[in-house]
């Protein structure tokens, strides 16, 4: 596009240019008539020429910015610059998208919001200020599948027909880290780890064998090992009860199986629990697990 501009306004010149001099020299040329009309002919001005000078190139234009508010922590906050310096970089919108703070209450809604629990509850309060994410998506006329929505997710991502409100960026799930060097002492392939929990439960039981006292520790127990499990499954954590609220539903077959065979590691000292936040991590990352 710029070739094309550069271009067009370098023929501009070329034509515009002679044209102007075509008829300076024909103003100045002492007309055959008589002194009079030469004198008028003289003191005429030149022909205004009826091709365009050379117009200016337009200085460029700002991007507009688009504001993303959050309240994220330090290392949330590095995350997500990360994605929207990548975002930014692509030149794929047609804003260019600023990260700042939430603000303080009676302000103007930014255009977009990350929003964790506390902020989520103040803005879904009374008559709805947003503009859902597939209606976005839709007056945008861009493309996006209609996927269906896990049951575990909560509710006010989606609207009653199932629809996206929002993205769930601020969901998590869990990682599990294993140690190479550990695996390849107990004649464990390190490029493979255990994909499934029965494939998992073999390997502890050979780096047990290999004389690891702590094969297997878990950090938020009830995170991973009951929430996580039941959404990977599509089973729900908790149900509605009435108007009394929600009710945990954890006592399904999916549920009952895995802490079954958690309780089973845990007698054998396969697994380890040292509390129910992140205790286990330093004792992974220190290598006593």
């Amino acid at each position: 596009m710029l070739k094309k501009s550069f271009a067009a306004l370098l023929a501009a010149s070329v034509v515009s240019w002679p044209l102007a001099a075509a008829a300076a020299t024909e103003v100045k040329k002492p007309a055959a008539t008589s002194s009079k009309s030469a004198t008028k002919s003289a003191t005429k001005p030149a022909a205004k020429s009826t091709t365009k000078s050379a117009a200016k190139p337009a200085a460029p234009q700002e991007t507009p910015e688009i504001e993303l508010a959050h309240g994220l922590d330090e290392a949330g906050a590095s995350a997500l610059q990360t994605l929207v310096d990548e975002f930014n970089a692509s030149g794929k919108g047609k804003q260019k998208v600023v990260l700042a703070p939430l603000g303080g209450t009676g302000e103007k809604p930014p255009a977009m919001q990350v929003l964790d629990d506390e902020a989520r509850q103040l803005f879904l309060e009374g008559k709805p200020r947003y503009t859902p994410l597939h209606e976005v998506m839709t007056k945008a006329k861009e493309k996006f599948a209609a996927v269906p929505i896990p049951a575990p997710m909560p509710p006010y991502l989606a609207g009653t027909k199932g629809r996206l409100n929002a993205l769930p960026i601020g969901l998590t799930t869990p990682v599990m880290f294993y140690n190479k060097d550990a695996f390849a002492r107990v004649g464990l392939d390190p490029a493979a780890p255990p994909d499934h929990w029965f494939t998992l439960q073999a390997a502890l039981g050979q780096l047990r064998d290999g004389g690891y006292a702590c094969p297997y520790t878990s950090a938020r127990p009830t995170q991973i090992h009951v929430d996580n499990i039941s959404a990977w499954h599509n089973e729900p954590f908790a149900r509605k009860n009435g108007k009394k609220g929600e009710a945990l539903a954890i006592n399904g077959l999916v549920q009952v199986k895995h802490l079954a065979l958690m309780s089973s590691w845990y007698k054998s000292r396969y697994l380890h629990i040292f509390g129910r936040g992140d205790e286990a991590v330093p004792m992974f990352s220190g290598g006593q697990c």
